[in-house]
């Protein structure tokens, strides 16, 4: 999962820029982590938890994600949250609130890699998106991006995930790439950005290609960067940019980021290095 934050690092200089191209620098002064790599290492700490548990998965519920999700929130205010969601930080409740917005599933990848239960990864997509995002689009969303990821882990050609995924949730993953390029639109839809993070992870041939094209596709840069590098991890298992991230962890350590850092490490070992294996 670390490669889903260092696409949200690199593409956070980007987002919403009139600067796109699959040359420009991956690591610039303006880079740091966001709200995604926030609420992913929320994500992944709800999953350790309840592994630790007797009960396990089965026991989690959309309030657990949901204080899991204001914890680090509040933790991490600072890191970019949209004012809707900071609003909710806000509060002491955790009833949700109806965001259509791509933070849903850009968090939910992690679930992909926590259990072989095909209908339980999207229970749980479902659970993680309704704790904050209690919207059909949002939670189709999720959906989309874990089961693309799961169905890539079973085994599942590029082609045939991307014909299930659009014949399933109508989510678009197909695009024309020149033309994204050339739109200059921006939009931090749910269902929009799982379907180009999708897509890039669908067509990309590394982790490296997978940001290049997200780069150069522009608009919420970060997320759909991040979701995209999940989708390429079910892909290419292990593949990383060992300079590049080695930098990125020294920059996160330095802008307090290593609680994500450790936890990524905790993820990675409970549950994808026997996958890895």
């Amino acid at each position: 999962m670390f490669n889903s934050i260092i696409a949200d690092f690199i593409g956070s200089a980007y987002e919403g820029g009139d600067l796109k191209g699959t040359r420009l620098p991956f690591i610039t002064k303006a880079s740091s982590f966001t709200d995604d790599s926030v609420m992913l290492g929320a994500t992944m700490s709800v999953l350790l938890d309840a592994t630790s548990q007797d009960e396990g998965l089965p026991s989690l519920t959309p309030r657990k994600f949901a204080r899991a999700y204001k914890d680090w929130g509040r933790k991490y205010s600072d890191s970019g949250f949209s004012p809707q969601f900071k609003e909710w930080l806000r509060k002491d409740s955790l009833s949700p609130g109806h965001s259509v917005g791509s933070l849903a599933p850009v968090r939910a990848t992690p679930i992909a890699w926590a259990t072989d239960s095909e209908n339980e990864a999207l229970a749980l997509a479902e659970m993680s998106a309704k704790a904050t995002h209690d919207t059909t689009e949002a939670m189709n969303a999720s959906k989309a991006v874990v089961h693309a990821i799961f169905r890539l882990r079973q085994g599942d050609s590029p082609e045939q995930v991307s014909s299930f995924i659009q014949g399933l949730y109508f989510v678009r993953i197909e695009h024309d790439w020149d033309e994204e390029n050339e739109s200059g639109g921006f939009t931090s839809h749910a269902e929009d950005c799982a379907g180009l993070g999708i897509g890039i992870g669908l067509t990309a041939t590394s982790i490296e290609s997978a940001i290049r094209l997200c780069l150069y596709v522009g608009g919420d840069t970060d997320t759909i960067g991040a979701i995209a590098a999940a989708v390429i991890e079910a892909r290419f298992p292990g593949g990383d940019m060992p300079a590049i991230t080695e930098k990125v962890k020294a920059r996160m350590t330095e802008g307090k980021g290593q609680a994500i850092l450790d936890v990524v490490d905790q993820f990675k070992s409970v549950f994808m290095e026997p996958c890895n294996a």
